[in-house]
């Protein structure tokens, strides 16, 4: 049970400030969240009320077998498995259910149980509510008119009889409850299995109807079993204790009137040990720690081998994780018995299927003679002879006589399969048992080795055979909990798990996880909790890292730890979008081989000539001029346009004689922005401020962008409604009316309220505002000629929508009642009044209930909030992204999904009350017959300027990184952006909800959050002005190409002219391959896809793919589009000219046609293309997202294990250069190596020089970012041991030059530039280096290609397969090692299917039919799989 789910309530670890007491007033408890009945928190007594009730709720749903039934695939079979399974719960249940008093002790209840049972034929058994049997009534029988009847069964020798015998061994062998699959003892001293009983009594009860004379023993032996699983009794006070045992992971102790961190479990009378563990390791010399690692391998030896396991043997463990032994000979022969089983199954298999293919030939032979017979004439069957009839009579005798021998052959075998299957299962079953027995034997053998024989190891002396007395005992008590996980609560039970190499292997895999995992948790506290503001540091203040800071010297809270989990991800969100901005803005300033160059890749570190030249004499100049040139950063020449395409194009600026942008050159636009996008990058880093206190430069090109695009505000909406064709159904006055009512004053939206786009879908759209559109002027815009017309008309409509909902709808109105909030009870009150059944209703009274307990008080984003959190909460387990499996069903099922649901119909009815309510002139669309140009309508003169965002004019400049972020976002893609934003959006809503539930609980609360959260929203507003600009493009071919020949040539990388090699003109090989005509069915058409008949048309997919990811890495696997494809994507338009008009499919073939048609078109006007960078994009986040937690993971481990070594062990004395350091503008009092390890991180602290007798801050761009490291190794003394020291807990420290190799790799967006590694080659090396200190990380790389590909309706099939990897150092010479690889396999990349209706009758809802389609076609499937497969 999870106890947490229920009722809203969660559980949390409280610090509350108690000034009176000495001792610190901290408790672990569950509190309602919101506050429930008055009541805030639950103490003990409250609290054992609750997981009563909860123990109770779950008696309800209490069944031994589990009712899903998916056993018998056989046709008219499925009802036996029900009936079986629902009869025999029905009567355990009521058994259970029979005891009145829930207090009764167990003997007592277990006797009255096992009465129920022997007298269960004078007993009415409850099936379902309201509905009783007799014990006569549970007997399952085949039914007379069922398929399963003696004719059928004829000559096989079985009967009804033992086919639901063996159909009841199936059942409880795989799917009787896993709590109940052990051994239990009978009174008489003899052993049971509980499958071997549970089969006997559901055949007792369910198919000879004789439970009276079962065995009273055996019963007894059950019930207490059963009884004791069922009530959970014994449980409530162990689950109330754990809930009050919780703990942070941190505390905070006072040691030598200091206060410092330590786990919570540090002086438990177990898991001390592994505190212990923690110190001595970092207390020991490199030599001393070999040995106690080397000590833990032995013990892993010990339990896996015994005593020759543990005795000093040369390179014993390395020969052990190489054996292929089994750990027991026993659980060998069983592995033996199971092989042999299954071979002999999978020839049977064989066999059935071969003489399933004798039959098909027999009966379609038979069926052959049969049409041939009725096509001879009569004349031909006169003439037959009486032999002639006789000899055709025997053949088919002998035919029918070797059917039947076969059909008996093949029931014969599938008899045979089951008696296999069912022998499996029960080795299966033996296997488990023996591997308990085995895992008991060598604990013993182990403790009692150690105890007797050994008596002191490195880790201490062991005094007694208890785990809490010693270390070591604790240690192999660890051991075996891995193997139990390995081998028992692990799906995968394949032979080779059982073997020592792997064992051996993966116990010292999580043994090292488990130690790094300490230093890293130990490393966060610190980090969040124990580092000072540092930002005087650089000027001299002395610096002392060690204590606790004083907002926690109380203790660490639950709350402590929500919060740092919303600041990370929030940091790794901004992180991996600036990363994108850096990249994009790094391909626009310079060409691809510039940054190929070593000491080239971070473009926010070079400097131009004149900035390298611009501090030299001349003289200096002369002589370091080639190296000046070495060193230098090379831009493009037209660098100054392709920066400006991302403000909206170079003619939006230069066409002005006054413009700012007119006294820039590319160089000074690549200096100004790179210092925007160098201080964006820096100030992540959140324990100094020294970043957001430097805000005196002056931002003169950022002001006067924000000028300029604030200045266009009015027309640039104007233009959102021009190019989404408003204009054509509406009048002027009416989009006048509209634009001024919704764009006047500042807006908010809350984090939670749904999108639009879940309340109301595009295809949806003409269904659900059916009604709302007058029927009249829907069907004149219907029977237009034009097919365009009515698409174009829900385009526009569904755009107008979409502005109301988030601009006015979602809003504070006027009245009162018109409030969403308001809107939204009326809503849910009408909708829950409609409910059709008794399962709506209920689902209906859940919601209410829910929003109740929230609070109807509460603002609309906190309600909305509330449900989705519960919603997230009860399905955390379950991935987002959801594909189909092989038999169609998802894998798994979500839980409280009608809150999402029912959240949607309401805010979607109140929305449609709203639209009648306020906007009835949207109900009359009228084709206008008046032609716009688009600067005609977007003509702002004479109009009132919308004033939306005039709040931004005061705060630009007194926004603390404004300006960083403005210049940032320009080049962060929309998509990127609006994840951005809503990031921003759910940490402010995030941390709000984490205060007001502290506060509530009296918790202390965090006292700059405001300070922050101001910060955050006054980016968020700067981020969401920008969104309006984002990918906003022009006609003018100059704004990204330097002419139509660059543009011809770059679109021939997609697009096959077709002509000659002699012709040397690209652009008028494109002009001629456009001006290409061709009929289609009759019709005249031309190939000007690229062309308007004079001018080329710049493509906005090109535009947006070259701008926002590298399209110059697509063109060698992209097969190129020709004209034959054009061709045929016309004929097949043609062919769909009624679905494209009417908007309709009215069969699956046409939705399939319709699908295929948009696929070719996609490809053809290149959004695939758009589609294929961005799915690369996204791929790439994830590996940047993973470097980050790499990297900061590391920074915690190095961070955990210095404070440790520092504070909680004598091996570093108090002048010692890691503990302390002084020198010019150097007073770091204590903590100094805590200081380095930071500075390694930041781009704002500099490395401390220790060196020749001399110590300084190292300043300049050598020494900070990811040059850091290098400056500290060559400017400390012992700064390459002090690095590498105790990394190989985290990592393989062999791995660690490559591992870096490829960080930068990622973080440098190399792939989009040398190509040498492909995606999956990538992915594979993350997956096989990254995350050694983290396997459940490791485990989901796979899992999120795969979800990115979902996530675009594709399904990846890849397997983990065996490669190499070299190992080493250039220094010391590399070897071949052994690496995991993830490959696709023969399947590939197929598409996912998506539902659409398809209208046989568009005028009867009730015929409409759901059909599935391929969302993506062949073409695309292999064109990416070749993508993420290629590699130069």
């Amino acid at each position: 049970m999870k106890i947490s789910k229920i009722k809203n309530s969660r559980p949390g670890i409280s610090v509350t400030e108690n000034k009176n007491e000495e001792q610190l007033s901290r408790q672990s408890l569950l509190y309602y969240a919101p506050v429930k009945d008055g009541k805030i928190r639950l103490e003990s007594k409250d609290l054992e009320q609750h997981v009563t009730e909860c123990n109770e709720k779950a008696q309800k749903l209490y069944n031994v077998i589990t009712p899903e039934i998916d056993l018998c695939k056989e046709e008219n079979r499925e009802w036996i498995v029900e009936d079986l399974t629902k009869n025999f719960n029905a009567v355990i249940n009521n058994a259970l259910r029979s005891i009145k008093n829930p207090k009764e002790k167990r003997e007592e209840r277990v006797e009255k149980e096992v009465a129920f049972i022997l007298n269960l034929n004078k007993n009415s058994i409850k099936i379902k509510k309201d509905v009783f049997v007799k014990s006569t009534d549970l007997i399952v029988k085949f039914s007379a008119n069922n398929k399963y009847n003696k004719k059928n069964d004829k000559g096989t020798g079985s009967k009804e009889e033992a086919y639901i015998r063996e159909m009841i061994s199936n059942l409880v062998l795989r799917k009787l409850k896993k709590t109940l699959r052990k051994e239990v003892k009978l009174e008489n001293g003899c052993k049971m299995q509980m499958t071997e009983i549970t089969i006997s009594l559901m055949s007792a009860i369910c198919l000879y109807g004789n439970v009276e004379s079962f065995d009273p023993v055996i019963l007894k032996a059950f019930f207490e079993k059963v009884d004791s699983d069922y009530t959970k009794y014994k449980y409530v006070e162990q689950i109330v204790k754990s809930i009050e045992s919780q703990s942070a992971k941190l505390k905070v102790v006072e040691k030598d009137g200091k206060h410092l961190l330590i786990p919570a479990n540090a002086d438990h009378r177990k898991k001390k040990y592994v505190f212990e563990f923690m110190r001595k390791y970092a207390a020991a010399e490199e030599k001393e720690k070999r040995e106690i690692t080397e000590h833990i391998q032995n013990l892993i030896g010990l339990y896996l081998c015994g005593k020759a396991g543990y005795e000093n043997a040369e390179n014993r463990f390395s020969n052990m994780t190489e054996s292929h032994n089994c750990i027991s000979g026993e659980i060998e022969e069983i592995f033996n018995e199971i092989e042999e089983l299954e071979n002999s199954s999978k020839q049977k298999r064989e066999e059935k299927k071969k003489t399933r293919e004798e039959l098909d030939k027999i009966q379609e032979s038979r069926k052959g003679n049969k049409r041939n017979t009725n096509s001879n004439n009569q004349n031909y069957k006169n003439n037959k002879t009486d032999s002639d009839k006789k000899e055709n009579q025997a053949d088919a005798n002998e035919n029918k006589l070797k059917e039947n021998e076969l059909r008996d052959k093949r029931r014969r075998l599938s008899k045979e399969l089951e008696n296999l299957d069912s022998e499996v299962r029960i080795k299966k079953e033996k296997l488990k048992n023996t591997t308990v027995k085995e895992m008991a034997l060598k604990y013993r053998a182990a403790v009692n080795y150690l105890a007797d024989e050994v008596g002191k190891t490195v880790l201490g002396e062991i005094k007694e055979k208890k785990v809490r007395s010693c270390a070591d005992l604790y240690w192999i008590e660890y051991i075996d909990s891995t193997v139990e996980k390995l081998l028992l609560k692990s799906r995968n039970k394949d032979r080779y798990r059982y073997e020592i190499g792997f064992l051996s292997k993966h116990i010292w895999k999580e043994w090292t996880q488990y130690i790094s995992g300490k230093y890293i948790e130990m490393g966060k506290g610190v980090y969040h909790f124990a580092i000072p503001d540092l930002s005087g540091a650089l000027e001299g203040e002395s610096v002392s890292i060690c204590e606790v800071k004083p907002e926690y010297r109380n203790g660490v809270s639950g709350f402590d730890y929500e919060r740092i989990r919303a600041e990370e991800s929030l940091e790794r969100e901004m992180e991996k979008y600036v990363l994108f901005a850096v990249n994009n803005f790094a391909r626009a300033v310079t060409p691809e081989e510039e940054r190929e160059k070593p000491g080239h890749e971070d473009v926010l570190l070079m400097k131009t000539l004149s900035e390298i030249e611009e501090s030299q004499t001349e003289e200096e100049r002369q002589k370091k001029h080639d190296n000046n040139v070495k060193n230098a950063i090379t831009l493009y020449a037209d660098a100054d346009r392709r920066i400006l395409q991302f403000f909206g194009g170079q003619s939006r600026f230069r066409k002005k004689e006054d413009s700012l942008i007119n006294l820039y050159s590319g160089e000074d636009l690549y200096k100004e922005i790179r210092k925007e996008l160098y201080a964006i990058r820096n100030i992540t880093f959140h324990y100094t401020t020294k970043a957001d206190k430097d805000q005196t430069q002056k931002h003169e090109l950022t002001e006067y962008f924000f000028e300029e695009e604030f200045s266009d505000i009015t027309e640039l909406f104007r233009e959102k409604y021009y190019t989404n064709n408003v204009w054509k159904y509406y009048d002027i006055e009416v989009i006048n009316n509209i634009m001024g009512k919704i764009y006047c004053g500042r807006k908010y939206r809350a984090a939670q309220v749904p999108a639009f786009n879940n309340i109301i879908s595009r295809p949806a759209l003409p269904q659900l505002m059916d009604g709302f559109v007058k029927g009249n002027s829907l069907r004149r815009l219907m029977n237009c000629p034009d097919r365009d017309v009515i698409k174009k008309y829900w385009s526009s409509l569904f755009f107008v929508l979409k502005e109301l909902y988030y601009y006015d709808f979602l809003q504070e109105q006027e009245k009162p009642e018109d409030n969403i909030k308001e809107r939204f009870f009326r809503a849910m009150e009408k909708e829950s009044g409609q409910a059709k059944d008794g399962k709506e209703q209920k689902a209906w009274e859940s919601f209410e209930n829910r929003i109740d307990q929230i609070g109807r008080e509460r603002s609309f984003g906190a309600i909305c909030q509330g449900l989705m959190v519960e919603y997230m909460l009860q399905n955390r387990d379950i991935s987002m992204v959801q594909t189909e499996t092989g038999d169609g069903k998802t894998n798994k099922k979500q839980i409280y999904k009608h809150y999402r649901t029912l959240l949607y119909i309401c805010i979607r009815s109140a929305f449609t009350e709203y639209l009648r309510e306020k906007w009835e002139e949207l109900r009359t669309p009228v084709l206008t017959v008046k032609e716009w140009s688009k600067e005609e309508f977007c003509q702002t003169d004479g109009l009132k300027h919308l004033s939306l965002f005039d709040h931004l004019k005061e705060t630009f400049n007194d926004a603390e990184s404004g300006s960083f972020w403005y210049m940032a976002a320009h080049f962060i893609n929309q998509k990127y952006l609006n994840h951005l934003i809503g990031s921003i959006r759910n940490y402010l809503q995030f941390t709000e909800d984490i205060e007001d539930r502290a506060l509530s609980l009296g918790d202390c609360v965090d006292n700059k959050r405001e300070e922050k959260n101001l910060r955050y929203r006054n980016t968020l507003e700067i981020l969401e002005f920008v969104a309006q600009f984002c990918e906003r493009t022009t006609n003018v071919m100059e704004d990204y190409f330097e002419s139509n020949q660059e543009y011809a040539a770059y679109l021939s990388g997609f697009v096959d002219y077709n002509v000659s090699k002699k012709e040397t003109d690209i652009e008028k090989a494109l002009y001629g391959f456009c001006r290409q005509k061709f009929k289609v069915d009759g019709k005249e058409y031309m190939a000007g896809i690229y062309y308007d008949g004079e001018n080329l048309i710049p493509n906005r997919n090109i535009i947006r793919a070259n701008m926002y990811g590298n399209v110059s890495c697509l063109k060698p696997y992209m097969d190129r589009i020709t004209l034959k494809e054009i061709r045929t994507m016309y004929a097949d338009q043609n062919k769909l000219d009624t679905v494209l008009k009417e908007g309709v499919c009215r069969t699956e073939e046409e939705q399939k046609a319709y699908r295929e048609y948009q696929n070719e078109k996609n490809r053809i006007e290149l959004f695939d293309l758009c589609t294929y960078t961005q799915i690369l994009n996204d791929i790439q986040a994830k590996l940047i997202g993973w470097s980050y937690m790499r990297e900061r993971d590391l920074m915690y481990y190095q961070l955990g294990y210095y404070y440790t070594k520092l504070f909680w062990t004598d091996s570093i004395s108090e002048e010692d250069a890691r503990r302390r350091l002084m020198g010019e503008l150097v007073n770091v009092e204590d903590g100094v190596i805590l200081y380095q390890i930071l500075a390694f991180n930041s781009y704002n602290l500099p490395i401390i020089a220790n060196k020749n007798n001399t110590v300084t801050f190292l300043k300049g761009e050598g020494s900070i970012g990811g040059k850091a490291i290098t400056a500290f190794l060559k400017n400390y003394e012992n700064a390459e041991r002090i690095y590498e020291e105790a990394l190989d807990l985290f990592e393989n420290t062999d791995e660690h030059a490559a591992i870096i190799n490829t960080r930068n790799y990622i973080e440098h967006f190399k792939y989009f530039i040398k190509s040498d590694r492909s995606m999956m080659d990538l992915y594979s090396e993350v997956y096989d280096r990254f995350f050694r200190h983290d396997h459940n990380r490791k485990k989901n790389v796979p899992d999120s290609l795969k979800n990115v590909l979902a996530d675009n309706f594709m399904i990846a099939d890849i397997s983990m397969e065996l490669g190499s990897k070299k190992v080493g150092e250039k220094k010391k010479g590399f070897r071949e090692h052994k690496a995991a690889r993830i490959e696709f396999t023969d399947r590939g990349i197929r598409s996912t299917d998506m539902t659409y209706t398809v209208k046989p009758d568009p005028k009867d809802s009730k015929k409409d039919e759901k059909v599935l389609v391929p969302a993506r076609s062949e073409v695309f499937l292999k064109q990416f799989q070749k993508i993420l497969e290629y590699r130069i």
